[in-house]
């Protein structure tokens, strides 16, 4: 295996070990983190190739040994995550608000609420919340003043709460009206 360039010679370890390093993180971490400690395990023994050992034995242990590492700071990341959110929960008024998007159903319930919404509001909201749009960032998308990008949240989100929890008696000829 020495032979090969060092190029080929990762190819043929990720190929052999990633599996293995999968089912390593598998056991340690939560699904949805096993694919990011497995690519920064190998995107370390990448970029430091000339350490790796080249007996195929050391190999196995020196890639092992970096994905320990990689666990470790993926469970302080994970931690700090689970801290951060203890820290928001606890202050007043900041609690996280349940996932109003899990009421919904489908496609098309969610795109029958926003036409409920002024298209003012909607825009707003869009923006926001599907784009991922920070409120300046959205105010100067819609040629707007942050402060109206704010008022139009707040009163999207508050004629939303109705609808989404099953209260939908207002039309959209009344969402207008409200203005």
């Amino acid at each position: 295996m020495t032979d090969e360039p060092p190029a080929r010679q990762f190819e043929i370890l990720f190929r052999t070990m990633a599996p293995q390093i999968r089912a390593f993180a598998r056991r340690h971490v939560d699904a949805a983190a096993v694919d990011d400690v497995v690519a920064d395990t190998f995107l370390v023994v990448w970029r430091r190739w000339d350490a790796v050992p080249p007996e195929p034995d050391a190999r196995r242990a020196w890639v092992y040994t970096v994905a320990r590492f990689t666990l470790g700071r993926e469970h302080e990341r994970a931690r700090r995550s689970r801290e951060r959110a203890d820290r928001w929960a606890a202050q007043p008024g900041t609690g996280i608000a349940p996932d109003a998007s899990a009421t919904v159903d489908s496609t098309d319930a969610v795109v029958e609420v926003l036409r409920r919404l002024p298209d003012a509001e909607r825009a707003a909201l869009t923006c926001v919340v599907l784009d991922g749009l920070s409120v300046e960032q959205t105010a100067e998308r819609l040629a707007c003043s942050v402060s109206a990008v704010t008022s139009r949240l707040s009163r999207a989100r508050a004629r939303l709460q109705p609808l989404l929890s099953g209260d939908a008696t207002t039309t959209r000829g009344e969402a207008d009206d409200v203005r």
